[in-house]
């Protein structure tokens, strides 16, 4: 099922699994039938406009495999520019900064120069519905196990020109994020 922030089932979102896409029904229900499943990782994508793609990867059961998404709205959060850099700050005191020219074009990397318009949300690990939310999943895997995460917060992030061209950091130009850990986990942060 995939549902909006207010809980309400959100229509006519595209499911993917590996080569298939389906979309959600009025109720926000979707299914794929007769599918060979990862009993160790398997992936689910969920895109909607307005929204932040979100991900599911889960262990496969052998019978039915129930999903919950609950998409984060994409918002305009702030506009910088690309050759000079910024920073952009959340409502909750998160706080986002770009390097100067440390932004390229989606995919084919050459860089951008102009307007970059900041879409972001803070994901706050203490929420009861924190599962549903974030894109992914909290499972680690090294060589040899997989493991079970905690996160002491999370932001969604995306990265758009003025015209809705898909940007992304230069790979020599990461990002400087900060957060606040919500009181509950600071005993847990590292």
């Amino acid at each position: 099922v995939v549902v909006n922030e207010n809980n309400q089932p959100v229509q006519d979102a595209n499911v993917t699994f590996g080569s298939s896409t389906v979309q959600t029904n009025a109720n926000g229900i979707f299914s794929f039938d007769n599918v060979v499943l990862d009993k160790y990782v398997t992936t689910v994508t969920v895109t909607k406009d307005g929204y932040f793609k979100s991900y599911r990867s889960f262990s496969a059961t052998a019978s039915r495999n129930y999903l919950s998404f609950k998409l984060l709205p994409k918002i305009l959060t702030a506009t910088i520019d690309a050759a000079a850099g910024g920073n952009v700050t959340l409502s909750n005191g998160s706080a986002i900064g770009f390097q100067t020219n440390g932004v390229v074009v989606k995919g084919t990397g050459p860089a951008y120069t102009g307007p970059v318009n900041v879409y972001a949300a803070y994901i706050d690990p203490t929420a009861s519905d924190f599962a549903t939310i974030v894109p992914g999943s909290m499972m680690g895997q090294d060589s040899e196990n997989m493991y079970v995460l905690q996160s002491t917060g999370m932001i969604a992030v995306d990265l758009e020109s003025n015209s809705g061209q898909a940007l992304q950091l230069a790979g020599n130009k990461p990002a400087s994020l900060s957060m606040p850990i919500p009181a509950s986990l600071l005993s847990k942060a590292p």
